[in-house]
């Protein structure tokens, strides 16, 4: 890359919620922020003006050959951007297929450096000695380990059969990155938020000799060092009372967490319908005659086996049903393969990151059938269990309710 600009941040990311969530830190920074949905879909004119964008590649779940030559053909035209700094944002657990997506973009941008650092401190997920620990425990010995496309058991040992005839500096503290460094691949230890920070400082000081490779913590992390060209408007947008507007939760996981996190939202308002979609499809239910201002529209398992990409689209086809028989304003999606389907479903190519995050997550803004739209990409893990109900209140605050 030759003569960068000054500004740009071009993130590539493997799912929806990644490139949203990577996002947050440059929007609150005043960073005019966009998110390309589809990577097959957008232009560059699309992306002029904006200093930072993410682009969603949707390769989460690919196979080594298809992910590589999506990627391929995303860095290709990335380059041409000349951006300040080009990110590859990871899972936090090494989901995907990380190190031939990251071989290939070393490949296009012609280096021969990369950082990669998939740690979360604040999120309880750390690297120690090339391992990532999530609360303290071994990747290994976690349910992500059982995933579709489950992280390398060993991660250095990965990196030398993806990468060959490699030097691999796994386990370096983040005060010892080297002023100098010579051509490999870095996996330091990141116990801390400042390790972060310590890391995405290195980076910007090799000028474009480096690829940074992290999670959205490191994101974050170099939102801290760069200016944006022109600061959007930092002020926050007044909610209105829910009246005729509605708010839709496209749930797509069946993890315990989320269930709880329904369940609080439904205690604590009224206005609340919740909507069981069996493998997605639709059941018995006149969505005309909604009257609740926030619908809760949840997967559960079916009678029948289906695989979950089936499901996923399944589950999207339901929400588009929703959303175009009611007066949708707000839509929040929780899980990676749900955000995907749903915005595919609903044509919506790439949306604006406004600065002003509902209670840190991303506030997304875009259109949808002439009418605005809220939007949310939420990953199923993470967060408490009243924070469907925390971002309800935010977005939609409840009318005056009778005392139970």
């Amino acid at each position: 890359m030759t003569n960068p600009s000054n500004h740009t941040v071009l993130i590539i990311a493997d799912d929806l919620t990644g490139a949203v969530e990577s996002t947050a830190a440059f929007a609150r920074q005043g960073f005019k922020t966009r998110v390309i949905a589809d990577v097959n879909n957008w232009s560059e004119t699309e992306v002029q003006g904006y200093d930072v964008v993410a682009f969603n590649s949707q390769t989460r779940n690919c196979t080594t050959e298809e992910s590589s030559a999506i990627i391929r053909a995303l860095a290709r035209r990335l380059v041409t951007l000349d951006p300040r700094l080009i990110l590859k944002r990871i899972d936090s657990t090494f989901r995907g297929q990380i190190l031939s997506e990251t071989s290939v973009i070393l490949e296009e941008l012609g280096l021969e450096r990369t950082v990669i650092a998939p740690a979360y401190p604040s999120h309880k997920r750390i690297t120690s000695g090339g391992r990532i620990f999530v609360d303290g425990i071994p990747l290994r010995d976690t349910h992500y380990s059982r995933t579709p496309t489950p992280p390398p058991s060993d991660i250095p040992a990965a990196i030398r059969e993806t990468f060959g005839d490699v030097l691999v500096f796994s386990g370096l503290s983040t005060q010892n990155l080297p002023e100098t460094p010579p051509a490999g691949v870095y996996l330091p230890d990141i116990l801390l938020e400042e390790d972060l920070t310590r890391t995405a400082r290195w980076v910007i000081a090799q000028g474009n000799s480096i690829l940074p490779v992290g999670s959205a913590g490191l994101a974050h992390a170099f939102a801290r060092f760069l200016i944006p060209s022109q600061r959007t408007n930092l002020i926050p947008p007044k909610p209105s009372p829910s009246g005729n507007q509605k708010m839709l939760f496209v749930v797509g996981s069946t993890l315990p967490e989320i269930s709880n996190q329904v369940r609080a939202l439904t205690s604590s308002r009224q206005d609340v319908v919740v909507v069981d979609a069996a493998n997605g499809n639709r059941i018995d239910v006149d969505i005309n005659s909604v009257e609740e201002a926030i619908i809760v529209l949840k997967i559960v398992r079916g009678s029948s086996l289906i695989t979950r990409d089936e499901a996923a689209d399944n589950l999207a086809e339901t929400a588009r049903l929703f959303m175009d028989l009611l007066p949708i304003s707000h839509l929040v999606t929780v899980g990676g393969d749900t955000s995907n389907s749903v915005i595919n479903k609903l044509g919506i190519t790439g949306f604006d990151i406004l600065p002003q995050d509902v209670i840190g997550f991303p506030r997304g803004d875009t259109q949808y059938d002439n009418r605005s739209l809220t939007y949310i990409a939420k990953s199923a893990g993470y967060s408490d269990s009243a924070i469907f109900a925390s971002i309800a209140d935010t977005l939609l605050p409840r009318m005056q309710e009778p005392n139970k």
